[in-house]
């Protein structure tokens, strides 16, 4: 069986730690959280790690999910993420 989830992730507040690094803050559909551990490489690989924050109103747990992936022609990052369950993503 395959599962396909949808959701919108906000990136704000970006802020670049150091050439090729970066942090943010975040909004995964209803969920707030963090981006660290951002990096962009020269040839167009990204990853980041997208840290949950628990808020029982919202029903969104504390987690942490990684995504790596690469920079497209549309501008977007397409790749593959890993935390509670995996699967693929695009962002744009």
């Amino acid at each position: 069986m395959v599962q396909h989830t949808q959701f919108q992730m906000s990136i704000f507040n970006l802020s670049e730690t150091r050439i090729g690094s970066f942090t943010a803050n975040a909004k995964a559909d209803k969920c707030n959280g963090r981006i660290d551990n951002g990096e962009v490489t020269a040839d167009g690989r990204v990853t980041f790690d997208f840290q949950q924050q628990v808020n029982f109103t919202t029903l969104c747990d504390s987690t942490t999910v990684s995504f790596r992936g690469q920079l497209n022609a549309a501008g977007g990052i397409s790749g593959t993420w890993t935390g509670p369950g995996n699967g693929s993503f695009s962002l744009s």
